[in-house]
């Protein structure tokens, strides 16, 4: 795989940890963490509202569909797009203090008209497909098309891509939480009712949470408000801040390819939050990391680094041997790079200096580690590791001195691993 969002640049880390009563048990590791200020890898949605009010709309977005797509394609090296549409639910409803018809016959709630995909002529084509519906009162069912965005299965965002949503609209969201006396742009637009087309039950969608939710799973949402509704702007220029969504809402302008172009590549100088996540849930709890984000941030071109100092903490009754887990980079909830820890853990044993002790310890465990020199009990043998895990020899019964400077593990035939250190 190619990362494209960030880069680390020690993709491999490899330590020793003794544990038990008289060691701490810790070891410490800087990794630092390159962030470029632009997108080599996205995933694009082009949404369009349908109801009557959209015709000028749908009508620019299917004349320039090419150019808006070349533009993003020439400042993007990898870039996919899809289609979803939808009217509005075709269906009366009096709910949460607000009734009305929201569509009528032949109208739908959400379509997707074509899964992610490189192959512009195919989005080409189900742009061009598309044709104004009906649609009933003036609020739209934006909360369930945005909630089908996070949903979907079938839209094929890819996990280590930018996803974006570029939504062509001219009104406000059907939602009972919309009505709340105590923010700004406060609307009474009756329920959304989510996918089973039923009001008041656990199925409907609430507007703020939604918000947050796009933005906690990285989904940057770019609204395009219909000239002839500029006065919604406002109320979606509040929802897409940087507390709610962190999208972008605006006019949609007479030169809309480079408008868009420009407004996906200035969502690339800014990141919410840049947080490492151990991939492997049994070994969470062995590593801290410092600080446990970043937040806020806006990068200085061409690319900016940020440092995390990792600490491994093992438990007294972690089992010794090497333990593989792994350390995954997320940009705004989207993975952006990788890094793989081998940890050998041992053990914390006390020095012998006398022959006696060696001789008792040798007969006791089997194998006894002197310096470079490993000592092995006559009819037992053990086996000689790199520090990544691959087996380099068998010992057996007597003494071996190794040669050539580097950290080698020693397996002795009941299991027990050894570290050994030739300077």
């Amino acid at each position: 795989m190619v990362w494209t969002l960030a880069w680390v640049v020690a993709p491999v880390i490899v330590d020793t940890v003794y544990k038990g009563d008289t060691c701490l048990g810790t070891a410490v590791h800087t990794s630092t963490l390159g962030v470029p200020a632009t997108y080599a890898c996205a995933d694009v949605m082009f949404v369009f509202d349908l109801t009557g009010s959209m015709g000028v709309e749908l009508s620019d977005a299917q004349a320039n569909a090419n150019a808006i797509m070349d533009s993003l394609k020439s400042s993007i090296a990898d870039i996919r797009f899809g289609v979803a549409s939808h009217s509005d639910y075709p269906a009366f409803y009096d709910y949460c203090g607000y009734s009305a018809t929201y569509g009528s016959s032949g109208d739908f709630a959400y379509a997707l008209d074509r899964p992610l995909t490189y192959d512009t002529s195919l989005v080409r084509a189900s742009i061009n497909s598309l044709y104004i519906r009906y649609g009933g009162d003036g609020p739209e069912d934006y909360a369930r098309v945005l909630w089908e965005m996070l949903n979907d299965p079938s839209i094929g965002w890819r996990t280590s891509c930018a996803r974006f949503v570029l939504f062509w609209l001219d009104n406000i969201p059907h939602a009972c939480d919309l009505y709340s006396p105590s923010r700004p742009y406060s609307y009474n637009t009756g329920v959304d009712p989510g996918r089973d087309g039923i009001a008041g039950n656990s199925d409907d969608i609430l507007w703020y949470p939604l918000l947050r939710d796009l933005r906690t799973n990285g989904i940057k949402t770019i609204i395009l408000v219909s000239a002839s509704y500029t006065y919604f702007l406002p109320a979606w220029q509040y929802w897409m801040g940087d507390t709610l969504a962190d999208g972008i809402a605006t006019v949609r302008g007479s030169a809309i390819a480079r408008q868009i172009d420009s407004l996906v590549g200035s969502t690339a100088l800014t990141i919410d939050t840049l947080r490492p996540v151990v991939r492997e849930a049994a070994y969470a709890s062995w590593v801290t990391f410092t600080p446990p984000y970043y937040t806020g941030i806006t990068l200085s071109p061409p690319e900016d680094t940020f440092n995390f100092t990792i600490t491994f903490n093992v438990p007294p009754a972690a089992p010794t041997g090497l333990h593989t887990f792994h350390i995954d980079y997320y940009r705004d909830a989207v993975l952006a790079d990788s890094q793989l820890v081998n940890l050998w853990v041992f053990d914390c044993t006390l020095s012998y200096d006398d022959p006696i002790s060696i001789k008792e310890r040798l007969k006791e465990e089997g194998v006894v580690i002197m310096g470079n020199v490993v000592l092995v009990s006559d009819g037992q043998y053990a086996d000689l590791y790199s520090p990544d895990g691959k087996r380099i020899a068998r010992l057996k019964g007597g003494r071996h001195e190794l040669k050539g400077k580097g950290i080698f593990f020693v397996r002795g035939s009941n299991g027990k691993i050894l570290k050994v250190m030739v300077r």
